[in-house]
């Protein structure tokens, strides 16, 4: 390892590329672009989380209902396959949104 190591070292050029690509171009910064893209994760989350609660209601509910699996004081059972996989959606793109969401900010200023 030890010999291969400075034939692949890292030139100097090369570092300044890599960091040049972490800097945001001034054309990227424009207000009307920025603004889009900011609230690009948070319309992801609110899609996300409204499409849950009408899959709830016009699917989730009434499956349930016809298949007898509803709980006992008439709620929804959560336990069930159905409802695990409607859960799975928020629960991946809310997170992921808001990590977006930070990002950008970060990155954008």
């Amino acid at each position: 390892m030890l010999t291969l190591s400075p034939r692949w070292a890292e030139k100097i050029e090369e570092q300044e590329f890599r960091r040049q690509m972490h800097i945001v171009p001034h054309e990227e910064l424009a207000t009307s672009r920025l603004r889009l893209t900011r609230y690009a994760p948070l319309l992801l989350a609110t899609y996300s989380v409204t499409m849950f609660v009408i899959l709830v209601r016009i699917y989730l509910r009434p499956y349930q209902d016809a298949t007898g699996t509803l709980a006992a004081s008439g709620g929804i059972d959560w336990t069930t396959g159905e409802a695990l996989l409607l859960l799975g959606g928020p629960m991946v793109v809310v997170p992921t949104a808001w990590i977006a969401w930070r990002m950008i900010n970060k990155t954008h200023g």
